[in-house]
């Protein structure tokens, strides 16, 4: 508990080196455990931790951790921990169709419409326009998720979403 308690402060204070310490370390005292809630949070805060300080080639491992706690969360029924994990913006997902079935995995967790659908459609335009190369599917997302945004009445997510499809408009050469 308090392993973990460090590595999410480490984090905070960007003491990424540290914060792998850490996880490594609650992962290292569960094994031959039951995966838990602790196991998934270690392994997510891990992933966290790969990504800042992994060398781009090397970051899948930073998805399999991600990808590995998601699972974890899921299999618990801790649906709130599965889109936590599947809303975090870890490069290396965007670039691999795992990230798009990542996110259509978590998209069947929350009630569509919802603002979490809203958050995972938006990080759905990346997955889909970058990792996926499908320009049509990330339009697609890119509306569902301003739709979303904009039957809330809160306008503060179009400007992420418009972002992340300037990105693949940019990747796609849609000038």
């Amino acid at each position: 508990e308090y392993s973990l308690m460090a590595g999410e402060s480490a984090l905070a204070t960007y003491a990424f080196g540290e914060a792998l310490i850490r996880f490594r370390r609650v992962l290292s005292a569960k094994t031959n455990l039951p995966e838990d809630s602790e196991t998934a949070a270690a392994l997510f805060g891990l992933a966290r931790a790969q990504e800042a300080t992994l060398p781009r080639q090397q970051l899948g491992a930073a998805f399999d951790s991600m990808s590995r706690a998601f699972d974890i969360y899921a299999a618990m029924g801790n649906g709130s921990g599965a889109v936590r994990v599947a809303e975090f913006a870890l490069v290396q997902a965007w670039e691999r169709n795992d990230g798009v079935e990542l996110i259509d995995r978590a998209l069947q967790l929350v009630p569509p419409g919802s603002p979490e659908a809203g958050r995972l459609l938006s990080r759905h335009v990346l997955a889909k326009g970058l990792g996926g190369g499908d320009y049509e599917g990330a339009k697609e997302a890119m509306e569902g998720a301003l739709a979303v945004a904009q039957r809330s009445g809160d306008l503060r997510p179009e400007m992420p979403i418009l972002a992340h499809f300037s990105l693949v408009d940019f990747w796609h050469l849609q000038w």
